[in-house]
């Protein structure tokens, strides 16, 4: 199966499953952490809850980690607009990359501060937590600029697409006609 670009040219539609697997794979990551941290508080046998930095570096830990991941990696894989941005040449690798590597600053700052904020003292993990939303929300700001590049350039691609599609069955329909004409 080929597409085309606006510029006219044939490619092959990309899944892009490394940047989406990036995202998927960190999550993964991320979930797999909270579960040995939960059997590791469960095996410790003395039935407490843990200490509440490690809850809080849990909570972000999931929020950050696995849930923002999962939701930005799987629509770069399965929305409808990054579908047809996947036809196209050129798709900015920034907007598909920096959100990742915001989220990784955001998910070692901010369970980091929690979890050693002691050893920093209070004011030092209050600026590290702030510094880690900061990258997080840069992150979520940076996607939805790529959703709203990508649904912008929808039309345009679409349309490129259909007259491919339209110039292809032209040259098939004029093929057969030479084919079946008498010699």
């Amino acid at each position: 199966m080929t597409a085309t670009t606006p510029t006219g040219e044939f490619r092959r539609p990309s899944l892009d499953i490394p940047d989406a697997t990036i995202f998927v794979s960190s999550a993964v990551a991320a979930g797999s952490l909270l579960v040995y941290s939960g059997i590791r508080m469960i095996g410790s046998g003395d039935g407490q809850w843990a200490a509440p930095f490690a809850r809080d570096a849990s909570r972000h830990l999931l929020g950050i980690g696995t849930i923002s991941m999962l939701i930005l990696g799987m629509a770069r894989l399965i929305a409808p607009v990054f579908a047809l941005e996947r036809t196209e040449n050129g798709v900015p690798r920034l907007l598909e990359r920096a959100p990742f590597w915001l989220l990784v600053g955001a998910v070692i700052l901010r369970p980091g501060a929690a979890l050693f904020g002691d050893q920093f003292g209070f004011e030092n993990r209050m600026h590290t937590a702030s510094l880690a939303g900061a990258l997080a929300w840069l992150a979520i700001a940076i996607f939805a600029a790529s959703v709203l590049r990508a649904a912008r350039a929808e039309p345009r691609t679409q349309r490129s697409l259909e007259a491919a599609a339209t110039a292809a069955a032209a040259r098939r329909k004029s093929g057969r006609a030479r084919t079946s004409s008498p010699m």
